[in-house]
């Protein structure tokens, strides 16, 4: 499976290359509506290969024995807030309502803002891909006693089979029934927040239901009153 991950790269890299090159080589002889066509056609290639980068940084990062995290303090709420504003015109695109509730008023935890945003990122575009039409996605702040805090992040998409929840985190695989197997990816997207999760003392669940959705709960140490 990872051979064929790195054939796909290799291979998907290359056409965002090529065709970058070839709008970099008309665009001086076009007129100003085409030139702005080319234009676009350059970023939106340029995306893709960033995303293909990210996706290889994240393989390398799971190859390690310990992930390094730069910890500070995380209020959650403006976390996420600051994040989906972020989002916007990826949301934008997907035609997705995201609904955001925060149950808990100062939840602190000590992250890697850069890794956790990552982590929610993997987790809308998921829920964005694999919907069945309109993505419908709610993002949750809980408490469970005092031990955890818990971002639970829930969709309306096609759901994941049972069989196929136990997988859900290995590296390189991909359901391989419904519209999930006609949706790009590499299988590591999962596999990279439940590392990431784990080496925050956390731990993550699934639950998932076909035609309705699914719903990830990320469970984080919380962090008291007298420790700020």
């Amino acid at each position: 499976m990872k051979t064929d991950f790195i054939n796909n790269v290799t291979h998907e890299l290359k056409t965002p290359i090529a065709t970058i090159d070839i709008a970099c080589e008309t665009i001086n002889n076009l007129p100003p509506d085409e030139a702005s066509r080319m234009i676009k056609i350059i970023k939106d290639e340029n995306t893709r290969m960033q995303t293909l980068i990210e996706k290889i940084l994240q393989t390398s990062l799971l190859d390690k024995t310990s992930i390094q995290l730069n910890l500070t303090k995380i209020n959650l709420n403006s976390f996420l807030t600051n994040l989906l504003k972020d989002l916007e015109l990826f949301l934008k695109d997907y035609n997705a309502t995201v609904n955001t509730e925060f149950e808990v008023e100062n939840p602190i935890i000590m992250g890697d803002e850069v890794h956790l945003r990552q982590v929610i990122y993997n987790l809308i575009d998921n829920a964005c891909k694999y919907a069945k039409d309109h993505p419908e996605i709610t993002i949750k702040i809980k408490q469970q006693n005092t031990k955890y805090l818990i971002v639970e992040i829930a969709d309306n998409g096609i759901g994941i089979k049972k069989k196929d929840i136990k997988h859900i985190f290995d590296r390189f695989y991909r359901v391989s029934t419904g519209n999930i197997y006609n949706t790009k990816g590499y299988g590591l997207g999962l596999s990279y927040v439940q590392a990431i999760v784990e080496a925050h003392k956390g731990k993550i669940e699934v639950i998932s239901e076909i035609d309705k959705g699914t719903i990830f709960d990320l469970y984080f140490p919380s962090i008291k009153n007298d420790d700020l």
